[in-house]
């Protein structure tokens, strides 16, 4: 159970760690040939590199090395064995030695681009019915691009486009802000084709006029919207056609996470920021290092029997090691 925790927070990675079992060289690997269709830095013709290790190598330090050599990201490369029969390379179990996969001299392993990981839905509203704060932030900065500030004199002439005769009160006048920012109907019209990459929508498309018909009431008329009434919008989108807001973040270059999407084709070890750069936040590291457990596990070996011994003391020599 240990061991598939610490795979399962090592799929990004493990910096530079080191197991107490690796100081054990193991056999010597004399040749480990290395094919692949992508570019080797070495000339743009060569197909394979030969590697010289030893056994106790993790499938991390081989998969970085092969990463440096076809300037990609370790996360972004699998490998496959010519030998079907033997051990499966799985890209999540990083800290595999080659002598648990059972390497041998003269082995030769083809490198393929790794499909890129779905990434995972998370909610748009939370339980109160609210956009959650990731997506809050998103349309936060959607707004401020493609927004204008006005001055007061600017939003009582916008607001006489769609002003009824006796609208514009005196009331009404002196109730507007001395400045504001805010969607006109032409930048909605731009961020319209920005988060659904059509071109050439018009302040007369349906996408425009229905936002402003129904949401636009703090300001202009009818013919501006603040940023409450753009969150609003969304709010409502987001409950009712969850999958439409998510078209609209996936042109705008968001996930499923409401992060960035990454593109992965162009990272290397040193751009792609998903590795695990710092070793000690691993859980196999953090338990090496808290030496009151460290020592507990210890008495639970020279405790222990048969079966439940081993698996221990498998434990400690699977934990990061000072040496």
């Amino acid at each position: 159970m240990m061991s598939t925790f610490f795979e399962g927070t090592e799929e990004s990675g493990i910096g530079k760690l080191r197991m107490h079992r690796q100081l054990e060289y193991g056999e010597f690997l004399q040749k480990i040939v290395v094919e692949t269709k992508m570019p080797f830095r070495r000339g743009k013709d060569a197909n394979f590199i030969e590697i010289s290790t030893y056994a106790n190598m993790t499938v991390w330090e081989l998969k970085s090395i092969i990463a440096k050599h076809t300037n990609s990201s370790p996360l972004c490369i699998t490998l496959k064995r010519s030998d079907s029969k033997k051990p499966e390379i799985k890209d999540f179990r990083n800290c595999k030695l080659l002598s648990d996969l059972k390497f041998t001299d003269h082995e030769t392993v083809s490198v393929m681009r790794a499909r890129a990981p779905d990434v995972a839905k998370v909610p748009l509203i939370d339980k109160d019915g609210k956009v959650v704060e990731e997506l809050r932030a998103i349309i936060a900065s959607w707004f401020e691009t493609y927004s204008v500030e006005l001055t007061k004199d600017e939003i009582i002439e916008i607001s006489k486009r769609g002003a009824q005769p006796d609208s514009l009160t005196p009331e009404y006048i002196a109730s507007l802000p001395d400045k504001a920012r805010a969607m006109t109907r032409e930048t909605c019209a731009q961020f319209a084709e920005a988060i659904t990459t059509l071109q050439e929508i018009d302040v007369d498309d349906y996408r425009v006029t229905t936002l402003f018909d129904k949401y636009s009431r703090r300001l202009g008329c009818g013919h501006l919207i603040v940023e409450e009434e753009l969150l609003n919008f969304y709010q409502e989108k987001a409950s009712n056609t969850d999958e439409v807001v998510r078209q609209n973040l996936h042109h705008q270059g968001i996930a499923n996470d409401l992060k960035p999407r990454i593109d992965v084709d162009g990272l290397t070890s040193e751009t792609d920021e998903r590795i695990v750069k710092d070793e000690t936040t691993l859980p196999r590291a953090k338990l090496a290092s808290n030496h009151e457990l460290f020592a507990q596990l210890l008495q639970l070996v020279e405790s222990s029997h048969g079966d439940e011994a081993e698996g221990i003391w498998d434990l400690l020599m699977n934990l990061q090691t000072n040496s």
